[in-house]
C-alpha cells in the first residue's frame, strides 16, 4: 500500500514512519512549514526521512501570519496541512491512504472534521482518488508512541511550540507532554 504521511516532527507523527515500515508500506512524506515554531521542526523530518529512506515533500508557506497565532485557535494546525495534503494526493493519484497523528486522548470530534474536510478538499478535483486518510496510531498514548520512535532519534522530537533546544515548560505542547508522562 501507498501511504502519504503528514509529518510534523513531532511525538504523534513521527512513529508513523516506523509503523508503516514495519507493515511493509511504501511511504512518502509532507512536512508543511507555515510558522517559525513549525521551522524547528524541519531538519528532524529531513532526518526522519533519511534515516527511513522515504521521499519527502517540503512546501513552504509565508509563515508570518501565522505566526502568532500558532496553536492558539486551531485545536490542530492539521488543518492547516489538509489543502496540501490533498494537492499532493490529486497531483499524483495514486496514494491509497493519508496518515496524520494522534493519539489516544485526542478529541475524536475534531479528528472526524479532519476526516471531512479532507474528503471535501478531494472532492473538489475532477477526478478524485479513492484515497482514505487515517490515523493509524489514534488507539495509543502519546507515550506509547512515543517508544515506537528509534532510541537515536527520540531526544530530537520537538515537544515545545517555543524553543525546541531549551523547552519553555509552559506552551500547549510542554503542558500535553508532561500530561501524558513523556519526559526527556
Amino acid at each position: 500500500m501507498k501511504v502519504l504521511v503528514l509529518l510534523s516532527g513531532g511525538c504523534e507523527s513521527s512513529p508513523l514512519l516506523e509503523y508503516g515500515k514495519r507493515e511493509g508500506h511504501e511511504l512518502h512524506a509532507v512536512h508543511v512549514s507555515f510558522s517559525n515554531a513549525t521551522l524547528q521542526e524541519n531538519d528532524f523530518c529531513k532526518e526522519l526521512c533519511n534515516h527511513y529512506n522515504i521521499p519527502l515533500y517540503f512546501p513552504l508557506i509565508d509563515n508570518s501570519i501565522m505566526n502568532k497565532d500558532h496553536g492558539k485557535y486551531s485545536p490542530f494546525d492539521i488543518l492547516r496541512w489538509l489543502p496540501m495534503a490533498s494537492l499532493i494526493t490529486t497531483t499524483n493519484q495514486d496514494y491509497d491512504e493519508v496518515w496524520y497523528g494522534a493519539h489516544k486522548k485526542d478529541n475524536l470530534r475534531v479528528m472526524g472534521r479532519i476526516e471531512v474536510i479532507f474528503e471535501l478538499l478531494i472532492g473538489l478535483t475532477k477526478q478524485p482518488p479513492n484515497t482514505k486518510i487515517l490515523a493509524p496510531l489514534f488507539p495509543y498514548t502519546k507515550l506509547e508512541q512515543y517508544k515506537l520512535v528509534p532510541k537515536e532519534l527520540r531526544d530530537k522530537i520537538v515537544y515545545c511550540w517555543e524553543n525546541k533546544n531549551n523547552p519553555c515548560g509552559e506552551c500547549k505542547k510542554c503542558v500535553e507532554w508532561k500530561e501524558q508522562g513523556l519526559t526527556r
